[in-house]
């Protein structure tokens, strides 16, 4: 026997919504939006998926095309990917429950969506910009104290480094804030770029849609100050607001 259940995809407050292969659940002036599945079958799917790269990548754009196609007529508090409801009742009840968080949630992401931003390190280049501000000082030497004094210049280059990434990164985030109704600094499972690039920070921001186009033209100002120096500002978006639902 089948096992019917709801992938839930979001949580809206118009009941007007109108979309294809979707199930609606309604609760006072809230309604989630979903589609009905056989349980058995997706967790099947969801599992051949995981080991194809691919096919895991259109798993996920899927999923992100119906937020985005919402985003467009509304605001939405997003299901993290995968979240099924047991049925219509089931939805009925968590949306009882936690009415009051997700009017909360439609009120601060009305007008507003997130962006983010990748700050990346050219760290040859990096470090090349930065012997012109702290140069090293050459010490005539025996051999086996060069190699101590070599080891401890590489230790404490390191760290030089990395204070003057913080503050670079630092510098970088107070100025897009200023735009932000709210910003988080998040993380990430990627270390590098595909050219090799040290990934120094990751923030997401939750911009009124009014500053997106300000918001644009200051990261462009950014990436230009901060190229010399190895830098490079990448943003994506507009998201749904998955950092800033908690």
């Amino acid at each position: 026997m089948e096992k019917q259940g709801i992938y839930a995809y979001a949580v809206v407050g118009d009941r007007q919504i109108k979309m294809d292969d979707i199930f609606l659940v309604h609760y006072r002036d809230l309604t989630l939006v979903g589609k009905t599945i056989d349980v058995s079958y997706f967790q099947k799917e969801l599992q051949e998926a995981l080991k194809n790269p691919k096919t895991m990548e259109a798993v996920l754009t899927e999923h992100q095309g119906v937020l985005d196609r919402l985003m467009r007529e509304t605001a939405i508090v997003p299901f993290q990917f995968g979240t099924i409801l047991k049925d219509k009742e089931g939805a009925v009840d968590h949306l009882t429950s936690s009415y009051a968080t997700y009017k909360e949630l439609l009120k601060k992401f009305k007008d507003r969506e997130e962006w983010g931003v990748r700050v990346f390190a050219d760290v040859k280049k990096f470090k090349s910009s930065l012997s012109q501000v702290h140069p090293g000082t050459p010490e005539k030497v025996g051999s086996g104290t060069a190699y101590l004094l070599k080891k401890k210049q590489e230790e404490e280059a390191e760290k030089t480094m990395n204070e003057e990434l913080a503050l670079l990164s630092g510098e970088i985030l107070n100025s897009l804030k200023e735009l932000a109704f709210e910003y988080k600094v998040t993380k990430s499972t990627q270390r590098f770029s595909e050219a090799g690039e040290l990934l120094i920070s990751v923030f997401a921001l939750l911009l009124p849609t009014s500053k997106v186009r300000k918001f644009n033209q200051k990261l462009t100002f950014l990436q230009k100050k901060y190229q010399e120096r190895g830098l490079r500002l990448i943003s994506s978006g507009p998201w749904s607001a998955y950092n800033f639902i908690s």
